[in-house]
């Protein structure tokens, strides 16, 4: 627990109190005993962020919308996150889209050749939401 506070404070890309509350959701939904959830880095744009995950064997990257103070996966996938197009067209607008990839492409300097590989292992675009909520056109 000790190194999961530590790490969020270290994480350089989110606001501190957005890094915590973006790890609590990830972790409570995908974290267990067997398959502990490594979450690093989480990069914050607005009202949306990218954060890379890896267990012992997969990994990816979670889009993430902030609605009424609460983060929510909107999808996961690979390597398609690192692209500001692909952000774009999962609802993102574009300049937040832009933002997400050229944050995360500066975050990602610092992850491992072995987790970046794990992430892009991550096959496809698999959408969590059960409504739209990354472009929230409201």
């Amino acid at each position: 627990m000790l190194a999961l506070a530590l790490a969020s404070a270290c994480s350089p890309g989110a606001p501190p109190n957005e890094d915590v509350s973006i790890r609590k959701q990830l972790m409570s939904t995908w974290s267990s005993a067997e398959a502990p959830l490594t979450i690093d880095p989480i990069v914050v744009a607005g009202d949306h962020a990218v954060a890379d995950w890896t267990q012992p064997t997969v990994g990816g990257r979670a889009l993430l919308y902030r609605h009424e103070n609460q983060w929510h996966v909107v999808l996961c996938a690979g390597d398609a996150l690192k692209d500001a197009q692909q952000l774009e067209s999962s609802g993102v607008p574009a300049a937040l889209a832009r933002e997400l990839a050229s944050k995360l492409a500066q975050a990602e300097k610092a992850v491992s050749t072995e987790r970046l590989a794990r992430m892009a292992s991550f096959r496809g675009v698999v959408r969590m939401d059960q409504h739209e909520t990354a472009g929230h056109a409201e």
